[in-house]
């Protein structure tokens, strides 16, 4: 009996374990859009950030942005669609503590003129749970760049960008509680001779934070080099280190990943000549490359550098094999995310997995859509599920859409060895998958924050009594109303009590928020009240 015991013991975890491979198309906006970043919830919940254009071609395009929230089926649950008035940051804008998740981005309407970073609290549902804006920068220019959370408090990275010289100069990190109060700002490498740019930031296994960029010159043409920084959750810098010799312009972001021994793995951009035939000399030209992937110990000191090059390929001088995310696996492995481009402009999204302990490659790995064998592919974001399946976004360019509708959000699953189909070979080289995909158009519902780059946002949603709302030029606001589905008017005011309104009188159902200015404009948001 007990044996029969622990054997069904056995089952159940090997069925717990077992690989959810999964590939998804989805386009939910009349415009091109690709997924920036994928939070993961219960194993089979999705929430992905999307970037866009709506309604290219038409007079009327517009830059739009998305959150789209997947159920346990891969199913569409909701699209929140914002328009310029909320850009997600470009490295990390989504991070998740329990059930709620935190959008980074800044109010793309106003820039130029000031910053005003926004931050967006949300759920798996996709609900407006909160929102809220940082503006403190003493109206220059601050790009946002990347969002890490620890404990009660969240941090920000930013560029700052001077429009006297058109050059982002140097960085600035804020730490701000949950309601958005500023806790400390401090800003690096201003006033340096050089121009610091950021890409990248991460906590560590010890909580504190590194953040990675690029040292450039103040003309842009002697050198280019990356580096690294560290800094305590006081914002106190700990370590700062310049990384290899001068690195030529053009190359890409350095990206970084802390590793459980306390190291760091950072990345950049290479360019791979893989020609067999002309190996003398294409060897030698790639020596003139510094290493692109460095191993970092705990106290700064160098343990392995690679430069990616397998010699096995087939080509000539110009493939290529692009980083854009790294982290480190529950296992100690790093893993990759990005594309690889053949010499005949071919490309493919990307995953390499590697031992970080010693640098070795355990494989590589590029995906092709069988649908779409002429589609070009990147993946953006890259995500380890408990199971230990790797799960990315990304962009699929089909090619084949009208009016500049042909650029999809991928979401792709596969097992922790790169693997749709469970057992595919491993190979010394970049291996082709083929992937099986189901393409999704449209979704239950569409909740537009949005009306013409004039953003309205109202939480909690769905509400029970109180709805707080946040929009873009509340100064320019003359009257507001309450209509329920029907088209009937249900309450109203003016501008001075829009931004706490009691709807505990209402009953159960949809509403929308209409708000119109002196000029006659009318801008909606839609909500639901539960009971």
């Amino acid at each position: 009996m007990k044996k029969v015991f622990f054997i069904s013991l056995i089952l159940l975890f090997v069925l717990n374990i077992k690989s959810q491979p999964l590939s998804r198309f989805y386009n939910n906006i009349n415009g091109n859009e690709f997924g920036s970043n994928v939070v993961i919830k219960d194993e089979n919940r999705y929430l992905i950030t999307t970037f866009g254009i709506c309604d290219p071609g038409t007079g009327n395009s517009k830059k739009c942005r998305t959150f789209l929230a997947l159920n346990s089926k891969d199913e569409i649950v909701k699209v929140r669609k914002f328009i310029n008035w909320f850009k997600f940051a470009e490295s990390v804008n989504l991070q998740i503590t329990n059930d709620t998740i935190y959008a980074f981005g800044i109010n793309e309407e106003i820039w130029g003129e000031k910053t005003s970073w926004n931050i967006y609290k949300t759920n798996f549902r996709g609900d407006s749970l909160d929102f809220f804006t940082y503006e403190e920068f003493d109206d220059v220019v601050v790009f946002p760049v990347a969002m890490q959370i620890k404990g009660d408090y969240i941090y920000l990275l930013g560029r700052h960008y001077n429009w006297w010289t058109y050059r982002q100069d140097y960085i600035v990190i804020v730490k701000i509680d949950k309601h958005g109060k500023k806790i400390k700002e401090i800003k690096y490498g201003e006033g340096h001779k050089v121009l610091n740019m950021a890409f990248s930031m991460i906590k560590t296994i010890d909580g504190d934070f590194m953040v990675s960029g690029w040292i450039i010159n103040s003309d842009y043409k002697e050198f280019i080099r990356p580096f690294i920084v560290k800094f305590d959750e006081n914002l106190n810098l700990l370590e700062e280190k310049k990384l290899g010799t001068y690195w030529q312009s053009g190359i890409n972001f350095p990206y970084l990943t802390g590793l459980l021994d306390r190291g760091v793995v950072v990345t950049n951009g290479f360019y791979v000549p893989d020609r067999i035939d002309e190996l003398g000399v294409e060897y030698k030209k790639y020596e003139l490359y510094p290493a692109t992937i460095h191993k970092f110990d705990k106290g700064g000191n160098p343990i392995w550098s690679d430069t990616l090059w397998t010699l096995i390929e087939r080509g000539t001088v110009g493939a290529r094999k692009r980083i854009k995310k790294l982290i480190t696996a529950k296992n100690g492995d790093v893993i990759g995310c990005g594309y690889y481009r053949d010499v005949d402009q071919k490309r493919w999204g990307y995953l390499i997995r590697i031992n970080s302990t010693d640098g070795d490659i355990k494989w590589e790995k590029k995906y092709e859509e069988s649908r779409y064998p002429n589609a070009k592919s990147i993946f953006w974001d890259v995500k380890e599920a408990e199971n230990g399946d790797i799960v990315v976004t990304g962009e699929m360019d089909s090619n084949e859409g009208w009016g500049g509708d042909d650029s999809y959000t991928w979401l792709l699953r596969v097992d922790s060895m790169g693997c749709f189909e469970p057992g595919c070979e491993k190979i010394d080289t970049v291996q082709l998958i083929y992937t099986e995909s189901d393409y999704i158009s449209g979704t239950s519902e569409v909740i537009s924050d949005y009306s013409y780059g004039e953003g309205i946002v109202v939480y909690p949603n769905p509400a029970t009594s109180l709805i707080y709302v946040d929009f873009n030029v509340i100064d320019k606001i003359y009257m507001w109303d309450i209509i329920d589905i029907q088209g009937d008017k249900m309450l109203s005011g003016t501008k001075e009590s829009i931004k706490e309104i009691d709807v505990s009188g209402l009953q159960a159902g949809i509403y929308f928020l209409r708000i119109q200015n002196k000029d006659n404009k009318v801008n909606s948001c839609k909500f639901v009240v539960e009971r």
